[in-house]
């Protein structure tokens, strides 16, 4: 697994203040998160993330690009925002890196 693997993932959230949000898709470093109205670009969040099974997690990190409704920038990504994580847990990174392992190769993407 490299650190810019990108796997599609299913039943992974994270609230965003009040908003609870789906996860599309998740490499080590941070995550895509679909939203129709996402904070602004350079943002610093603190989100809580809850894979599959375990308890929420809390983690703090950037908002580092948005994918637009109008012109997105991926057209394969609903609309949203690319997160990207820089304060994590030993046990949250441990939990991530273990749901990223066990996801089927199928599931990699290329963006």
């Amino acid at each position: 697994m490299k650190g810019t693997d990108r796997y599609r993932v299913e039943g992974v959230t994270c609230r965003v203040g009040e908003q609870a949000l789906n996860v599309v898709n998740m490499s080590v470093s941070g995550f895509f998160v679909e939203s129709a109205d996402p904070p602004p670009v350079a943002s610093s969040l603190e989100v809580q993330l809850t894979l599959p099974g375990e308890e929420p997690m809390s983690i703090v990190g950037t908002l580092v690009w948005i994918n637009a409704t109008q012109s997105p920038r991926h057209a394969t990504l609903p609309p949203g925002f690319g997160f990207r994580m820089q304060r994590i847990p030993f046990a949250a990174k441990m939990a991530v890196l273990k749901y990223l392992r066990g996801t089927h190769p199928s599931a990699l993407r290329d963006r």
